[in-house]
C-alpha cells in the first residue's frame, strides 16, 4: 500500500476538491486536504474498513477505493458500497474508463455502488461515459459564515421527541424530493426511498444527529423538521452540518426559512463558526431558502451509480 499511500499524498492539490471543508480559505490547503482527505483514506485501509482494488491497464495502476455501507445494505437488503476514490497517476480518460470497465466486471452480482465526483475532476467524468455507472445527481454544497449571521427575528420552535417521530416519517415520506440521490436513483423504487427517509428521519430522532427542530404551533402537530449535527473542530474552526429538512408546505408556508434561522441561531449559541449544508442543482426551492438564509455555494459535485 506504501505506492497507493505516496500517491494520495503527490496528489494533495488534486484532493483538496474532495474536502467537505474547502470553504476554510484561512487554513493552509495542503494541511486541510491532509488531515480531511488524505489521512482519513489511509486510515480507513488501514483498519480494514475501506478495501482497495487495483486494476492494471497498459501497466498503470488505478486504485480503487471502496467502503462497504452496512446501514444501506441492511435496509436495501443489497451489499452497498460507496467508492471513496479513483485515483492514478495519469489523467488519460481513455485509459481510465477502461480500468473502470474492468472493475465493474469483477464486481459481484446483486450489489450496488456509488461515488460522489467534485465537478474539477474532469478526467474522472469524462472516463466515466460509456460505463454502466449513471449520474444520479449533482449536488449543491454550501457554507454558512454564522459569525456575521444572527436572526433577530425568533420563531416559535421545539427539540423533537420520541412522541413526534409517527409524524416526522409521514411528512418525510409526503414531501418526496424526487431529487436526492436515493429517489433520483432507477435502481430503487419510490416507495422503497420513500420508506429509506422515513427511518433516516426516525433514526435522526432518536440520536442520528444531534438536535431536530420542529415548528411549535397551538393545537397543530410538526409538520416539518430540521436536523443538524453539532459542531466538530476543523483546523482550528467549529463546523456544524444539516443533514435532514422536509416541510409540508401546505399547512403552512414559510417554515423551511424559519427553522433554518432558528437552527442556526441556536448553533451559534454554541459557538458554531460555519455551517454546512446540501442539495440537488435541481431543487430550485431549497436553493431559494439557503441562498436567502445567506448560504453560500462552495462546491459541485456529480454522483454515479451502479447496481449490478
Amino acid at each position: 500500500m506504501d505506492i497507493l499511500f505516496q500517491l494520495l499524498h503527490s496528489k494533495s492539490e488534486d484532493l483538496f476538491y474532495y474536502s467537505a471543508f474547502s470553504f476554510l480559505k484561512d487554513t493552509d490547503y495542503r494541511q486541510l486536504t491532509e488531515n480531511t482527505v488524505i489521512l482519513p483514506l489511509i486510515n480507513g485501509i488501514k483498519d480494514k474498513s475501506m478495501n482497495v482494488i487495483n486494476i492494471k491497464i497498459e501497466n498503470q495502476d488505478h486504485y480503487f477505493i471502496e467502503k462497504y455501507l452496512k446501514w444501506d445494505s441492511d435496509f436495501f437488503q443489497i451489499p452497498s458500497f460507496k467508492i471513496e476514490l479513483i485515483i492514478c497517476k495519469h489523467t488519460d480518460s481513455v485509459l481510465l474508463n477502461q480500468a473502470i470497465n474492468k472493475y465493474i466486471d469483477q464486481i459481484p452480482e446483486n450489489s450496488y455502488y456509488y461515488i460522489d465526483i467534485p465537478t474539477e475532476n474532469i478526467y474522472l467524468l469524462q472516463a466515466l461515459a460509456s460505463t454502466n455507472f449513471k449520474l444520479i445527481e449533482t449536488r449543491l454544497n454550501y457554507y454558512l459564515p454564522t459569525v456575521r449571521t444572527q436572526s433577530e427575528t425568533r420563531y416559535s420552535v421545539k427539540n423533537a421527541g420520541i412522541d413526534d417521530i409517527e409524524t416526522l416519517k409521514t411528512v418525510a415520506t409526503k414531501m418526496r424530493n424526487k431529487y436526492d440521490r436515493v429517489h433520483a436513483d432507477s435502481s430503487f423504487s419510490d416507495e422503497i426511498a420513500d420508506k429509506y427517509l422515513a427511518r433516516f428521519a426516525e433514526e435522526a430522532v432518536k440520536g442520528f444527529a444531534d438536535i431536530i427542530l420542529v415548528p411549535n404551533l397551538p393545537d397543530i402537530k410538526p409538520f416539518g423538521f430540521l436536523a443538524a449535527n453539532y459542531p466538530k473542530k476543523i483546523e482550528g474552526s467549529f463546523v456544524s452540518k444539516f443533514v435532514l429538512a422536509a416541510i409540508d408546505s401546505s399547512i403552512e408556508k414559510g417554515w423551511f426559512y424559519k427553522l433554518v434561522s432558528e437552527m442556526v441561531n441556536h448553533l451559534k449559541e454554541r459557538n458554531v463558526e460555519y455551517v454546512t449544508t446540501i442539495t440537488q442543482s435541481a431543487n430550485k426551492a431549497a436553493i431559494k431558502v439557503w441562498e436567502k438564509s445567506g448560504f453560500k455555494l462552495y462546491s459541485v459535485s456529480h454522483i454515479y451509480s451502479l447496481r449490478k
